[in-house]
């Protein structure tokens, strides 16, 4: 492992990436070509930005013979001596022999005061020849990709993550002294790689505050229009806070549903719950204080207005007509 410092290069033992509220960024450097056959060596060179004044380089051999020094994968730190939000970006160069240029990456990264970040950066098989990407651009899996990393989302460093994969994406980076790959490792969750976040070269990211991701499944059926337009979603007063779904139009028809599920926020799972007493869509729903839900009109399969309505009892998960219905279908 190397040690940058913005403003003089040194290098420092593998504890010092322990220290506590260091502002930091590891640098996962991985391959999938073959070494060292045809990639021979991969140079590292990091400026400070916004000035561009070089402050550090270093040159990854890459010997294909095991313990051998900087074999890929391998790390390079690159530190903040004040401990501020320090900008870098750093461009490698992945070359054949001859010093032959097969591959460069660029990345530029903007440190996170009191935090040590880990991010891979690949020299891949995909981006051979593809050295000309848009002003702004770099090649990542064989594709143009914007440089600027957001080391918000990077995860903590960990002693060897360099040396694993989380996540399986378009690329699978190899040990070039074994020649195996990366070997996979389970995530935090124990489930779907990543959890709400995004697999990016082998690394889970943070979901980015503000933005959707996709459940772990699912509605159990296609629906629209379900509830009243401007409606909110009902978040029943179970242990779980399951949120329910009920009725709407079935895609591509007029056909009004009768179906009910739920949403579990835990699991990111839907699963059907009690069907209506009455198909309905566009209606009004309302949870009552005893943690029941009302729902309330809206209208049938031929569009006209409904007076009906009907209780939801998440206890026994079930529906039924209220006493008597709306004085006026609506």
């Amino acid at each position: 492992m190397r040690r940058l410092a913005l403003l003089v290069a040194l290098v420092c033992a593998a504890g010092c990436s322990s220290e506590k509220k260091r502002t930091e960024l590891i640098l996962g450097v991985a391959t999938d070509l073959m070494a060292p056959t045809p990639l021979t060596d991969v140079e590292m060179h990091a400026y400070r930005l916004p000035e561009g004044v070089e402050v550090g380089n270093q040159i990854f051999m890459i010997s294909g013979t095991l313990d051998e020094d900087y074999e890929l994968p391998g790390t390079y730190d690159v530190y903040s001596p004040t401990g501020t939000a320090d900008r870098i970006r750093v461009v490698l160069d992945g070359h054949a022999a001859g010093n032959k240029l097969l591959v460069e990456r660029t990345a530029v990264l903007t440190m996170v005061p009191g935090q040590t970040l880990f991010v891979r950066l690949g020299v891949v098989s995909a981006c051979e020849g593809m050295n000309d990407c848009p002003a702004g651009d770099t090649c990542i899996a064989g594709r143009c990709q914007s440089e600027d990393i957001d080391t918000t989302l990077l995860p903590a460093y960990t002693a060897g993550m360099e040396k694993t994969v989380a996540c399986l994406g378009a690329t699978t980076f190899v040990d070039t002294s074994t020649k195996q790959p990366l070997p996979l490792v389970s995530t935090a969750d124990g489930g779907a790689p990543c959890g709400q976040g995004t697999c990016a070269e082998g690394v889970c990211l943070a979901a980015a505050p503000g933005t959707f991701s996709p459940t772990k499944g699912p509605l159990a059926q296609n629906r629209v229009a379900s509830m009243q337009i401007g409606g909110k979603l009902i978040t029943l007063d179970d242990d779980k806070g399951h949120v329910l779904f009920v009725g709407g139009l079935a895609v591509g028809t007029s056909a009004t549903l009768k179906s009910a599920e739920l949403y579990d926020p835990t699991t990111q799972t839907f699963s059907a719950t009690g069907d209506l007493t009455t198909p309905r869509a566009y209606y009004a729903a309302a949870k009552l204080r005893d943690g029941r839900v009302l729902v309330a009109g809206g209208i049938n399969d031929a569009g006209a207005a409904l007076a009906s309505a009907e209780l939801y009892d998440p206890a026994a998960k079930t529906f039924t007509a209220t006493k008597v219905p709306l004085n006026v279908a609506r």
